[in-house]
């Protein structure tokens, strides 16, 4: 194999994981506001039946979930139920007062609780 076929096959090689990169689907960023008027950030990926996955904490935001429903999104569909791959749309939420659901300093006594956590779901 000459110098030219050699870089040519690299090249290819670069080309398709570049490729394969970007048609990984990619998490999708989206906010709502609540009664309260706070604004509640959550990443959605996927398709299929939905699967909301909620933070552990308190205090931890989404960040470190993103990883983990990227391996189910990836794993999930070599098993089957009733001969259909298991395939699902991942919801992950920054909980009130985490990531980039912020609350101004002066509400979060009187804006994070359980009781509004559980109305943000």
């Amino acid at each position: 194999m000459n110098n030219y076929q050699t870089h040519k096959k690299n090249y290819l090689t670069i080309a398709f994981f570049l490729f394969a990169s970007i048609c990984q689907a990619q998490w999708k960023e989206e906010t709502y506001l609540t009664d309260d008027s706070v604004r509640i950030t959550y990443y959605i990926k996927g398709t299929g039946a939905p699967m909301l996955i909620i933070p552990g904490g308190p205090g931890y935001d989404a960040s470190y979930l993103l990883s983990l429903a990227d391996t189910l999104a990836k794993e999930l569909p070599s098993y089957h139920y009733k001969r259909e791959p298991l395939q699902f749309t991942y919801i992950i939420p920054d909980l009130r007062g985490t990531g980039k659901s912020k609350i101004a300093a002066g509400d979060i006594e009187r804006k994070v609780n359980f009781k509004n956590v559980i109305t943000d779901l």
